[in-house]
């Protein structure tokens, strides 16, 4: 068990997604996806990382983790894994 935050470099990392003084925040608790539009009405839900100004959020990958679609900002950069690959959406 870790106090947090602890600090690796700029990075403060953490279990929830609120940002600090002293460093850019990485946090897992909200596992996030992004909603990728296929043909017709199908539409995909994958698991990414989302980066906004002071936060990061890192994506889970186990079969119970659930998603989160977190509202996207004005420069923000999502990464959605799908096929082994990561792909900026």
């Amino acid at each position: 068990m870790v106090d947090a935050p602890l600090r690796c470099g700029p990075y403060l990392l953490t279990h929830e997604p609120e940002p600090m003084a002293g460093g850019y925040v990485l946090a897992g608790h909200l596992h996030p996806c992004v909603t990728v539009g296929t043909r017709g009405f199908d539409s995909l839900r994958l698991p990414c990382f989302h980066f906004g100004a002071r936060v990061g959020v890192l994506p889970a990958f186990g079969e119970f983790t659930g998603s989160h679609a977190l509202p996207r900002e004005q420069g923000d950069r999502v990464f959605a894994i799908a096929e082994r690959r990561v792909h900026e959406v």
